[in-house]
């Protein structure tokens, strides 16, 4: 007779046990690895809900691994997508301060590209703010035509349009509308960002050449006074090398704005071949009467006033009379007195029509030491209101 085999009989309650202890242990291992590893706790973070405990976890993460890029980099990277408009802007911000020789470097420009067109502003201003390194001018090249895409879609999409009737308007209104305060942020950083990629290459191809002219065009009629800023300051860079670029810095030279068109000025190059083209600009503005171009205008002249001399077009002898307000001022301040007897060629333009050139007559007479100037000026007695508030304009 054969022995039974006797087989073991698992209870209910065993099994209860059992389930309960590995479910105990499934709960239990990740929080003691939380505990041992706070940086494990702020991944786990990384998943939750709440947006707001998303960018507290991106803060921590960044503090705890702060040495750790291998790391960092890969977290930040899949936060640059997440739903949440603060949390990918908290990414780009990271990810823009990438050093060139980071083994991720190549990734996180790609990445940083993607996002240009992405629909927070400040996700888009901070991608923009990568390093253009001229040891990956190939890389950044390839992107050119991206950023000019974006930029002509942002311009076409009527943001410009919109805050410019929102400046026309804000005296009604009170204030201009965030949004569109941060979509001429989004176009003034993605036009710095094309002009830093330029700056960065040798040379570029005459078609590339002509599709950033066309979008740096357009970026002049933008309504945004920074965004032209900006333009004016690249151009100022450019007519240098380059002046081709010419054209378009003279025409900032009549912006809208006060203080474009004194950086316009001040950025124009004055040279003897220069000098038929730029002066008449110069003389333009000068009649404006405003207080800071007319500044700009002189200062540009001051620092150039030896070249002005040589300039067989511009003879201060023969332009005293001149219908040419900043002709006459011009002529008093560069002329040439070597003597008392010649003191009297400045006398006529201490009652000159315009306050300018009768305080700069002024004060050529008081830096001249001969007894004959101090005459003239004792004789005319003090001077007029007027003029005393263009003094700024004064060597």
């Amino acid at each position: 007779m054969s022995q039974a085999t006797i087989k073991p009989k698992l209870k209910v309650r065993d099994l209860l046990l059992l389930v309960l202890a590995c479910a105990f242990l499934f709960w239990a291992v990740p929080k003691l690895r939380e505990d041992v590893d706070p940086l494990y706790r702020q991944q786990r973070r990384l998943h939750d809900p709440s947006a707001r405990v998303r960018v507290d976890a991106l803060g921590e993460i960044q503090r705890i691994a702060v040495k750790r890029p291998e790391i960092l980099i890969p977290l930040f990277l899949t936060a640059l997508y997440d739903p949440d408009d603060e949390v990918r802007a908290n990414a780009a911000c990271y990810l823009c301060r990438v050093p060139d020789d980071d083994p991720h470097a190549f990734e996180v420009r790609a990445a940083l590209f993607e996002v240009l067109d992405d629909r927070s502003s400040d996700v888009v201003r901070w991608a923009t703010y990568m390093r253009v390194s001229p040891d990956l001018a190939p890389v950044f090249r390839q992107e050119i035509p991206r950023v000019i895409g974006e930029l002509r879609l942002r311009l076409s999409k009527g943001d410009s349009s919109m805050l410019q009737k929102e400046i026309a308007a804000v005296g009604a209104r009170g204030a201009i509308s965030q949004r569109a305060l941060q979509d001429s942020h989004a176009r003034d950083a993605l036009a710095s960002l094309l002009f830093r990629i330029v700056d960065a290459q040798e040379s570029l191809p005459q078609e590339q050449m002509s599709e950033i002219h066309s979008v740096v065009e357009r970026l002049m009629d933008d309504p945004s006074i920074m965004v032209r800023s900006s333009v004016c300051g690249w151009l100022a860079r450019q007519v240098t090398n380059n002046r081709n670029w010419m054209p378009l810095l003279l025409k900032l030279a009549f912006d809208p704005d006060a203080s474009v068109r004194s950086s316009a000025i001040r950025s124009l190059p004055i040279s003897e071949q220069d000098f038929p083209t730029i002066f008449p600009v110069l003389s333009k503005a000068f009649r404006e009467k405003d207080h800071q171009v007319c500044d700009a205008v002189v200062k540009i002249l001051k620092t150039t006033h030896a070249d002005l001399r040589t300039i067989p077009q511009f003879d201060p002898a023969s332009k005293l009379e001149s219908e040419d307000p900043l002709e006459r001022f011009l002529a008093v301040y560069l002329m040439d007195v070597r003597n008392g007897e010649e003191v009297t060629k400045l006398v006529p333009s201490l009652e000159d029509k315009d306050p300018r050139v009768r305080a700069v007559c002024r004060a050529r007479l008081r830096m001249l030491r001969f007894n004959e100037a101090k005459s003239v000026l004792r004789r005319v007695g003090e001077e007029d209101r007027e003029s005393q508030s263009w003094y700024f304009l004064l060597p």
